[in-house]
């Protein structure tokens, strides 16, 4: 394929912006082969510098779901090159990328100006050195450019985390119940971080219900309330309420491999979904009314556990009472102008969330070890 004719994906990643952003690309005299030089016509700070350079431009730095995505994509990219034979070396099998090896000679340089975040440290496992923006991998003094091909070094420009098969038409209903590729990402994620990769559950421990609290948006109105209510109704659950994005990324692993229900308001939280044992638990998703998003419900059946959602109203986020008339004319103009399900808190029936909390803690009581009866 023509290299002008690679697209490029959401939030300006994928091949196209990142070549754009840091590579020049250009023919040779004979006009028959092409090189690749860092842009600007500068010249990295270290001599020789690694031998490969994976060039990487993040959709953000806090979005669990975007940020996953985009790092499950660049391990998909250098499984490929583990695989992909080396031109010049056919014969004896010599892939493009070998582990670990060229892990140790590889530098993973951030072209965008968001801040680390959360899951940076997740980009180590792609190079033996920590990664650098491409500001501190150049001078300012104007040199001959570092041609990659002449100096034996290679670019990586890794998948973009929106060409990423989950992510992908996640508006659909999918049959797919296993996934390879997405449980060797988790134990990489999980073996990183050392979080033990089972939790041994005893025939009469408590069901942990985790709850996404989220903070911003989407909050669930009289929440406290409601939770309380289903503690009082339900036994054998312990409930607990948690801002993941209150805590570092190890701690966050650490709660969903100890949750057997995650309940939460459609967002990026249901993302820790991907980390709770595979098989033994269930999800329950509340919709805002005005989506009908599949995305969650794919992810949890490739981790095969039980899924439930329901719909819930939504409440304009400036006026909890909904009464659209208090809110002042400008702010009110402004949230129409807008997807409203994206600002808007959510407010359901308080027997309507019982009852499909209390079904999806139902749901687990014959799984695994654990043996309660149907009350």
């Amino acid at each position: 394929m023509p290299f002008e004719n690679i697209r490029g994906y959401w939030y300006n990643t994928g091949p196209p912006d990142v070549i754009a952003k840091a590579v020049r690309l250009f023919a040779t005299r004979t006009g028959r082969q092409k090189s690749l030089e860092l842009q600007q016509g500068q010249q990295p700070k270290s001599g020789g510098g690694p031998r490969f350079y994976l060039l990487l431009r993040r959709e953000g730095a806090a979005n669990t779901w975007h940020s996953l995505m985009e790092i499950w994509s660049s391990w998909l990219t250098i499984d490929v090159l583990r695989m992909a034979g080396h031109p010049s070396h056919y014969s004896d099998g010599t892939p493009l990328f070998r582990a670990p090896d060229d892990v140790a000679d590889t530098q993973v340089v951030v072209l965008d100006d968001y801040p680390d975040g959360p899951y940076f440290d997740l980009w180590t496992l792609f190079a033996g050195r920590r990664p650098v923006r491409l500001r501190e991998l150049i001078t300012n003094k104007p040199a001959a450019a570092k041609t990659v091909n002449g100096s034996g070094s290679t670019i990586i420009v890794p998948l973009a985390g929106g060409s990423n098969p989950l992510w992908q038409n996640d508006w659909e209903i999918r049959d797919c119940t296993t996934g390879v590729t997405l449980s060797t990402f988790v134990q990489r994620v999980l073996g990183f971080y050392g979080v033990a990769n089972e939790q041994k559950r005893g025939p009469e421990e408590d069901i942990v219900v985790t709850f996404v609290d989220r903070r911003a948006s989407r909050r669930l109105i009289h929440q406290t309330g409601l939770f309380a209510t289903l503690k009082n109704r339900t036994p054998n659950v312990s409930i607990q309420l948690v801002d993941f994005a209150a805590l570092p990324f190890v701690d966050q692993l650490r709660i969903a491999r100890e949750t057997d229900v995650l309940v939460g308001v459609h967002g990026a939280g249901l993302t820790h979904m991907m980390f709770m044992p595979a098989g033994a638990g269930a999800v329950v998703e509340i919709q805002p009314a005005e989506l009908n998003h599949v995305g969650f419900r794919n992810l949890a059946a490739m981790r095969q556990l039980n899924y439930f959602h329901v719909h819930a109203a939504s409440v304009l986020q400036y006026n909890k009472r909904g009464d659209s008339d208090a809110m002042p004319p400008n702010a009110r103009n402004a949230i129409r102008g807008r997807d409203s399900w994206q600002a808007n808190d959510i407010t359901i029936e308080p027997e309507r969330f019982l009852e499909v909390i209390s079904t999806a803690i139902k749901s687990i009581y014959s799984q695994g070890r654990r043996n309660f009866d149907i009350i």
